[in-house]
């Protein structure tokens, strides 16, 4: 093999685009043949570098309204914060835990 790290040329535009192409080709094709356009995807990807490359590509090329990134907005949180959460708990009584034997 070769010294170049295989994340460094799967995340490079001459790998990432043609990729690309063709997963939204496909998918049209798919949507198109099954005559369904609620079907949705999802891509994954073999590196976080990939996945960026490839999501900048996307919203240069096919999205119709960017998509915006985690750095543009702030990420949403479905739990409680900490402090309330333990405040509640102090009111409610304190959680048993089950001992179990090891």
């Amino acid at each position: 093999m070769g010294d170049v790290d295989r994340k460094l040329i799967y995340a490079h535009s001459s790998f990432v685009e043609p990729m690309l192409d063709y997963i939204i080709t496909d998918f049209a094709k798919s949507r198109g043949a099954l005559n369904d356009d609620t079907i949705g995807s999802m891509v994954i990807c073999n590196s976080s570098e990939q996945a960026k490359k490839m999501f900048a590509l996307f919203n240069a090329q096919y999205a119709e309204t960017p998509i915006k990134t985690n750095e543009e907005f702030p990420i949403a949180h479905a739990a409680e914060p900490e402090a309330l959460y333990l405040s509640t708990n102090k009111k409610v009584g304190k959680s048993k835990t089950p001992k179990v034997p090891l």
